[in-house]
């Protein structure tokens, strides 16, 4: 099986516009996520 340099330059196009895609849109929800977490025991501590 061998695939027209076409279709392997348009579908790393599309695999690199969905992984930045999913980096965007995953990537702060997983930086909220990692940084509140630890935020949380630490702001109850330092309150009582």
């Amino acid at each position: 099986m061998t695939l027209p340099p076409q279709s392997i330059l348009i579908g790393g196009l599309i695999g690199a516009l969905i992984g930045f895609l999913l980096g965007l849109i995953l990537g702060p929800l997983l930086r909220q996520r990692r940084i509140h977490q630890p935020t949380k025991p630490c702001a109850s501590a330092s309150n009582t």
